[in-house]
């Protein structure tokens, strides 16, 4: 049988957070959350990406998606929202 499906196109963003480097927790004390993880799991909430990664270090977020190049636009919203203003997407 032939696979008549139409491939999914794969796609990748860097999206430039200087704010993850200067700020890398959210909260203190007992309550501290790592912000790369809060970014990672918000923006992996989005509808088809397949993977985040979080430099706090450099501060940048790498996202590979399937197909609408929208979901850059998307993670940015996300992440902006929480406080993390996003200053270049590069797709």
């Amino acid at each position: 049988m032939t696979d008549t499906t139409t491939p999914t196109t794969r796609r990748t963003a860097r999206l430039i957070v200087p704010e993850l480097a200067e700020r890398p927790i959210i909260g203190g004390g007992c309550c501290g959350t790592a912000a790369a993880e809060l970014v990672a799991d918000s923006v992996g909430q989005i509808p088809g990406v397949r993977s985040v990664t979080c430099d706090d270090v450099a501060g940048i977020v790498g996202i590979e998606f399937d197909g609408d190049p929208s979901v850059a636009s998307m993670a940015s919203t996300v992440i902006d929202s929480l406080g993390y203003p996003v200053t270049a997407v590069e797709a």
